[in-house]
């Protein structure tokens, strides 16, 4: 930070830039001469959670609107005593559970920062790049399966994990209890955000159709094999504090003349660590 005035000069570097949750940084500040407000300190870690929520009006009308809040993580104090200029290193781990940085939604930084009496504090702030530990969704690849009603389907697949630009294979077996007619069996990759008060932005990102049209008997059992494969640049699963990234298999069953009929199982997508070199 440029310092303007008397304010006492502050200059922070971390080392690495980019990180995997659960990782330690070095931050290393070094605090000029100090002016004669200058009556404590602190370095903090924190990231900025951007979402959605709906906002309401005086005449009771709703709109949905983006809002960007900072969430503390971690915050140290800079002097151990009386205040002092002079270089200080601090280590800092960060929460293994911490969510990775994602455009427009999660982005973090480091600040350092002087805290100057009755008025504007002195501060550097260094951005940090951060990606989710390895495992710490897992939990989602247990969550049951939500299953079609008027069309039973078995899903079978090879992992319930996958990369950007992987493929998932496996195989679908319906098992109409009605009678009719279908356009068609599909297979769809969907990413959801889950925003405040209820907001989903939903995507279909991937499909692969596995029959035409059919007439549906009971009894008569629908099989099909399928490879899907993720988009290049699919985002990868997180969770931050107002926000959440999802992604889900669904087996669609497009039925003439009524709802389709759709079996859905969540699945995690996860980003191939890079750390720097």
């Amino acid at each position: 930070m440029v310092p303007f005035g008397r304010k006492t000069p502050v200059k922070l570097t971390v080392e690495p830039s980019t990180v995997i949750a659960g990782d330690e940084i070095i931050c290393r500040v070094d605090v000029g001469k100090l002016d004669a407000k200058v009556q404590g300190g602190r370095v903090e870690l924190s990231y900025l959670n951007t979402y959605s929520r709906f906002s309401r009006d005086s005449d009771g009308g709703s709109s949905d609107g983006w809002t960007t809040e900072s969430v503390p993580v971690e915050t140290i104090p800079m002097f151990a005593g009386t205040p002092a200029p002079g270089e200080r290193i601090f280590h800092v781990r960060l929460p293994r559970d911490a969510p990775p940085s994602v455009a427009d939604a999660v982005e973090w930084h480091v600040r350092a920062v002087v805290d100057r009496r009755r008025a504007l504090d002195a501060w550097d702030e260094a951005p940090l790049v951060v990606q989710a530990a390895p495992g710490m969704l897992a939990g989602r690849m247990e969550t049951p399966t939500e299953a079609a009603t008027d069309i039973p389907m078995t899903v079978e697949l090879s992992a319930r994990e996958l990369r950007p630009g992987g493929t998932l294979a496996g195989t679908v077996t319906a098992n109409p209890t009605i009678e009719g007619g279908m356009r068609g069996l599909r297979v769809q990759l969907v990413r959801e955000r889950h925003e405040q008060d209820g907001i989903v932005d939903r995507e279909v990102e991937a499909v692969v159709a596995l029959t035409g049209e059919t007439e549906l008997r009971p009894g008569a059992s629908i099989f099909s094999p399928f490879e899907i494969t993720a988009p290049e640049d699919a985002a990868p699963c997180w969770e931050a504090k107002y926000n959440s990234e999802h992604w889900y298999l669904e087996v669609v069953a497009d039925i003439r003349m009524t709802r389709d009929e759709v079996t859905r199982i969540e699945l995690l997508v996860v980003q191939p660590p890079i750390r720097d070199s």
